[in-house]
């Protein structure tokens, strides 16, 4: 039997060794920083996007994160968030970025510098005993990059903070990408619209359709810089600057020329987004006041449909209704005012893909007056080829220059379709519309456009369709915002998506999503619910009453084998 000295003296050993290798171990872990992330959605855990922006810092990038102290309720985890976020990105800079805490109440210079650049107290609530109080708080975000500097003025949560700091960089890094708005056939303009009242009556008398359609797109996604493409009748090419070129509202005819630069852009790697009317529909006010407008279509005759075909995308002739409709505020007799009803020819469509990133997470969009876009039978042999949506079960088809589009007189036919496409996106290799045909000549040459023509992709292009105009336009989401805010963000989500993606940042899109809340049980299954209460009410003490009881069968096994 050992004696108590020695027992002791190995005891004391141990006890040191292990210390040593703890504090080894600390200094080791000094050098070196392995970092785990085991939350559901990886939300520390940066995109491919984040971290290329973040490596290519060629200045020092000074981050401050102004948060006042002890932040009371949901906010009191959220600076512990954000410093884990933003170490994240600093392990990425190549030292470049740095990272500072400053809590503004403790520094007046700092506090001054902080509302300069728009960060503000905000209200963050509180329950304290038993009463609901407000408590005021710095909880925001600077970036000094050089000369230049911009803020995040508010964190409200970890969800999307990611897509909020990098799209933040990107713009003080002057890494924008450029979206392109076609015009010269009947599109809206990208452009604002001038500021004066006087200057917008002119110009809207000049031309009707320089209204500015799309004001929600450029102040809400401000990450891109946009600009007005007018290919000048085919003899201007898509600017080499422009990254994504978005065709929206076109109507009628296009010029050889024009398409053949629409074609070249793609054949060489540009990325084409087109939210194209397959009919047109126009609805125009009543003869007398109180009267309901009267509605007229007609087929979109636009050649974007053979150049969309070659390409492997089909636009259909013909109107998609829908039973399953968002609601349009419609004057039906014998009632003098609109009243929101279902209507058919916009159809609320939710049978979307879950694999593609366009629609990653949008759940429902709104498609006013769509008709289908299926692709091609080669198309569907490519892996980059996806349809993105489609009509639901008690869907049909209305001839485009028959269909009936009044609100109050829409009415189901007895045979119904079901999963009609409305939307569909292509990326790869594409060939020419004009490999094998005659080349078209520019103004005033006989010659034809033959200067680098390519009749098959040299780099990967995208190709994005949507059989309905509407959809990112101000007077819808306006309309949509009234009736169901929740589809309007559904149709602005998936043009923020669309862009991403058209823009090779598709790996950012998820990153918008990111969520660290905890999975809730109320959507687990009935038994992983009842295995996780019993689990908490005895699971644990059985544990430890195990542990305790082999324990003692040790101890008491080893005291018989000494006895």
């Amino acid at each position: 039997m050992k004696s108590k000295t020695k027992i002791r003296t190995e005891s004391t050993v141990f006890l040191l060794t292990l210390v040593g290798i703890v504090v080894l171990v600390n200094l080791l872990a000094t050098k070196a920083v392995l970092r785990g992330d085991l939350t559901r959605d990886g939300v520390f855990t940066l995109s491919g996007a984040s971290t290329r922006l973040v490596s290519s810092l060629d200045d020092k990038l000074v981050v401050k994160a102004y948060f006042t102290e002890n932040l009371p309720g949901r906010y009191a985890t959220l600076e512990r968030q954000v410093r884990d976020l933003l170490e994240e990105y600093a392990q990425h800079s190549n030292g470049k970025m740095e990272v500072q805490f400053i809590d503004p109440a403790s520094d007046a210079k700092e506090e001054e510098i902080a509302k300069s650049l728009g960060i503000t107290k905000q209200a963050n609530p509180d329950i304290e005993k038993d009463q609901a109080t407000v408590k005021e708080g710095y909880r925001g975000i600077a970036f000094s990059y050089g000369d230049k500097t911009d803020a995040i003025p508010a964190v409200q949560s970890p969800v999307g903070l990611e897509y909020e700091i990098t799209t933040t960089l990107k713009k003080i890094l002057g890494k924008k990408s450029k979206v392109g708005f076609l015009n010269g056939h009947e599109e809206p303009q990208i452009s604002p619209p001038p500021r004066s009242q006087e200057e917008q009556q002119q110009m809207m008398m000049q031309d009707p359709n320089s209204r500015g359609a799309y004001r929600n797109v450029r102040a809400n996604l401000d990450i891109y810089d946009y600009k007005d493409v007018n290919l000048e009748q085919g003899n201007q090419p898509v600017p080499e600057d422009v990254n994504v070129l978005v065709i929206a509202g076109t109507q009628g005819k296009l010029e050889d020329k024009e398409l053949f630069q629409l074609d070249q852009y793609l054949m060489k790697g540009g990325s084409i987004v087109a939210f194209v009317d397959g009919v047109k529909v126009d609805a125009q006010a009543g003869q007398f006041p109180g009267m309901p407008p009267q509605y007229t279509t007609a087929v979109n005759d636009t050649n974007l449909r053979d150049l969309l075909k070659s390409w492997g995308i089909e636009l259909g002739s013909a109107l998609v209704m829908d039973a399953q409709a968002a609601d349009y505020p419609a004057q039906c007799p014998p009632i003098p005012i609109p009243i929101p009803r279902p209507y058919p020819a916009w159809p609320l469509v939710n049978s979307l893909s879950e694999s593609h990133p366009a629609t990653f997470r949008v759940g429902v969009i709104t498609l006013p007056y769509a008709s289908s876009v299926k692709l091609t039978d080669e198309a569907r042999k490519k892996a980059g080829a996806t349809e993105l949506a489609f009509s639901s079960g008690n869907s049909w088809s209305a001839a485009g220059g028959t269909a009936e589009v009044d609100p109050c007189a829409v009415r189901p036919p007895t045979a119904l379709e079901s999963s009609i496409p409305l939307a569909a996106a292509v990326k790869g290799e594409f060939t020419s519309y004009f490999a094998g045909k005659s080349l078209p000549a520019k103004e005033g040459d006989t010659a034809p456009l033959t200067a680098d023509f390519v009749d098959k992709s040299t780099a990967p292009g995208r190709l994005l369709v949507v059989g309905s105009s509407g959809l990112p336009m101000d007077d819808i989401i306006g309309l949509l915002v009234r009736l169901d805010r929740r589809q309007a963000m559904a149709n602005f989500t998936f043009v923020q998506n669309a862009l991403d993606w058209s823009t090779s940042e598709e790996d950012l899109i998820s990153v918008r999503m990111k969520n660290v809340e905890d999975p809730p049980l109320e959507k687990k299954e009935e038994g992983i619910k009842t295995a996780a209460k019993y689990g908490n009410i005895v699971g644990i003490p059985a544990l430890f009453l195990l542990a305790g009881l082999v324990r003692w069968r040790v101890r008491r096994k080893s005291g018989q084998a000494k006895a």
